[in-house]
């Protein structure tokens, strides 16, 4: 799946980082043409990773580089291959995976701008048994039919709201609905998306083990309240 290598990508990123440390800073138009850019990099490294800016500026926090797989587990060892080899960037904190409420920058601006509340999402309670991945059924009312532009900013809502690690491990796919194309049964057993984590019993953390061979091994866990 590789297209480049992590030492073009990092050589990329290193030339560009100080205009993406002061991202949040910049005009929309200007933040959107280096996230396209970032995004196009990356996909030149292995064409199912992502790559998101996160930046906290009110508790003065490094900006953080999210390297993503978009919640397909079997890219997650690409993302960890891809910061195995990242140089030393002391003004950033490099992530693996989406990690639980990181929001890429104007995430929800992004919902707002093409019509989709994002306080009036719903879901639909799963009904695959419980050892199967669930299709997770997303709600809202929508200026029209969903588009693939819709279902990919739900999606990538979802992984904020549970953590990368977490969606891959239980969800499939989303899937996303206009709540104006549903019957009144069906609006009557919604429930909003903000109660997803309690749904999955969280909030969860993710710990690492060494298993009986000596092996590094990942395990999801409630966390520890």
């Amino acid at each position: 799946m590789k297209e480049g290598s992590a030492a073009q990508f990092w050589e990329w990123f290193v030339q560009h980082e100080s205009q993406f440390r002061v991202l949040s800073e910049r005009p929309s138009k200007e933040m959107d043409w280096l996230m396209a850019d970032l995004m196009t990099q990356i996909k030149a490294y292995h064409r199912y990773l992502s790559a998101y800016v996160l930046c906290d500026k009110a508790n003065k926090a490094k900006p953080q580089l999210v390297i993503s797989a978009e919640g397909r587990t079997q890219y997650f060892d690409a993302a960890d291959e891809l910061l195995d080899e990242a140089p030393e960037l002391p003004r950033w904190e490099l992530i693996r995976l989406n990690p639980v409420g990181a929001a890429p920058l104007h995430l929800d601006a992004h919902l707002r701008t093409i019509g989709i509340d994002p306080q009036e999402l719903y879901f639909v309670l799963p009904d695959e048994p419980e050892d199967q991945l669930i299709n997770l059924h997303v709600c809202a009312t929508l200026p029209g039919p969903p588009t693939r532009s819709m279902q990919k900013l739900i999606k990538l809502y979802v992984i904020n709201m549970l953590g990368e690690r977490l969606f891959g491990h239980e969800i499939g796919g989303v899937v996303l609905h206009n709540d104006e194309d549903l019957t009144e049964p069906e609006l009557d057993h919604l429930f909003p998306l903000d109660m997803l984590v309690e749904y999955f019993g969280g909030p969860y953390e993710q710990i690492w083990l060494i298993d009986v061979e000596g092996k590094l091994v990942e395990q999801i866990q409630p966390k520890a309240q």
